[in-house]
C-alpha cells in the first residue's frame, strides 16, 4: 500500500487534522475492490435525469480503470508537523502486520469491514491531544499543504491477524445500483443513533465532489432537520469512500440522524421502509437549519460511533456470522 495526502481534507477542529489516503496495489488482497470503473466525464443533468442506473450512465459514457483509497484516516497532528516527523509517526504506529491486517479486512466486503478495521485504526489516530494554539488557521493550514500536496509515503506488508468488534452503528449501506443526483443535504432515517455517541467514521458511495462534510441533525418537526454537528469530509472519489478519524457527536433523544453534503449518492426507493430528506446545498454546518423535501429513498450514507460513556457489544446474529468469515480468512475461531 501506498499513502498518499488528500490537502482539501486539511483543517482545524480543536486539533490539526490531516488526511491520509490508503492505496492499495497490485499485490494487496483488497486491491480488485478499489480498482473501479470511473466514468470517463461527468453526466449532464439531462443524463442524470434519462438514466435510472449507474449500469446505463456506464454504458452511454464509457469507463477507465482507476484506483481508489481503501480508507482515508484524519491524523491529528501537531501544529509544529514536518515531512520527516510525519513519516516516522506514520511507520511507527503502522506496522506490516497492521498494514496486512488493514489489507485483508477490507478484502471483507461492506458493511463488516470497517466495523473490525475500526478497533485497528482509531488507537493510531491521535497523534497529539494538543489543540492549535495559532489564531491563523487557514494559513497554518496552507503552509501545511504546501509539502503534504506532493507527498507519500510506502508501507511494508507483513502477517494478517484477527481483529474484534465494537461499535454503534447510525445509517445504512444499503444500495442499489440507482442514484440521487444533485450538490445537496441529505438527512438520513435509517438506523438512528441508539444512544450518545461520537462517530469517527463516516462511510458513502457516492459520485466524486468537492468540499463534502458528514454531520448530525436533529428533527425539528414538520420536516424541518437543523445540523447539530458536522465536519469536513474533504473530496470524495467516485465510488466507496470511508474516512476515518472524525469526531461528530450524536445524542440519542435529539441529534440522532446521520446527514452529509455532497453530491450524487448511491440510492434504493424502499418505499415504505426507506425514508431520508434533502435539500439543495450546504446546510451541514452546527446550526442550519432547513426545510426538507422527505421521500422513501435510501441512500448510502453510514457511520461508527463510539458511546460516549463507553463501548458498545455486537448484537443479534452478527457475531456469529462474523465468527465464520474469521475461519474462513485466519483459519481460526472468533473469541466472544
Amino acid at each position: 500500500m501506498q499513502i498518499k495526502f488528500d490537502t482539501t481534507g486539511t483543517h482545524v477542529k480543536g486539533v490539526l487534522k490531516v488526511r491520509a489516503d490508503f492505496y492499495p496495489d497490485a499485490r494487496d488482497k483488497c486491491f480488485d475492490r478499489f480498482n473501479v470503473d470511473r466514468l470517463l466525464r461527468e453526466p449532464t443533468q439531462k443524463e442524470w435525469d434519462n438514466h435510472s442506473t449507474w449500469d446505463e450512465l456506464r454504458a452511454l459514457i464509457g469507463t477507465e480503470k482507476t484506483v481508489n483509497p481503501a480508507i482515508c484516516l484524519f491524523l491529528h497532528v501537531p501544529e509544529t508537523i514536518k515531512k520527516a516527523e510525519l513519516d516516522n509517526l506514520i511507520l511507527a504506529r503502522f506496522s506490516p502486520d497492521d498494514i496486512a491486517t488493514l489489507d485483508s479486512y477490507m478484502a471483507m466486503g461492506a458493511p463488516m469491514d470497517i466495523h473490525y478495521v475500526r478497533p485497528l485504526v482509531r488507537p493510531r489516530l491521535r497523534i497529539t491531544k494538543e489543540k492549535v494554539k495559532s489564531t491563523d488557521k487557514a494559513g497554518l493550514v496552507g503552509e501545511v499543504n504546501n509539502w503534504l500536496l506532493t507527498h507519500a509515503i510506502n508501507l511494508k506488508t507483513g502477517k494478517p491477524y484477527e481483529l474484534s468488534h465494537e461499535s454503534i452503528t447510525i445509517g445504512t449501506t444499503t444500495g442499489g445500483g440507482g442514484y440521487d443526483s444533485g450538490s445537496s443535504t441529505r438527512v438520513s432515517l435509517h438506523t438512528p443513533a441508539s444512544a450518545d455517541s461520537v462517530a469517527d467514521t463516516y462511510r458513502t458511495d457516492c459520485n466524486a465532489f468537492t468540499g463534502a462534510k458528514g454531520g448530525s441533525f436533529i428533527d425539528n418537526g414538520a420536516d424541518e432537520y437543523e445540523c447539530h454537528d458536522s465536519e469536513s469530509l474533504g473530496n470524495l472519489v467516485a465510488g466507496l469512500n470511508t474516512i476515518v478519524g472524525l469526531s461528530v457527536e450524536f445524542l440519542a433523544a435529539s441529534a440522532k440522524y446521520i446527514g452529509s453534503y455532497q453530491g450524487t449518492i448511491d440510492a434504493q426507493d424502499l418505499s415504505p421502509a426507506g425514508g431520508k430528506g434533502e435539500v439543495s446545498g450546504d446546510k451541514c454546518d452546527p446550526a442550519d437549519t432547513a426545510t426538507y423535501t422527505m421521500s422513501s429513498w435510501s441512500i448510502y450514507l453510514e457511520a461508527d460511533a463510539e458511546e460516549s460513556g463507553g463501548g458498545s457489544a455486537m448484537k443479534g446474529n452478527t457475531a456469529a456470522i462474523m465468527a465464520g468469515l474469521m475461519s474462513t480468512m485466519f483459519g481460526t475461531k472468533m473469541a466472544s
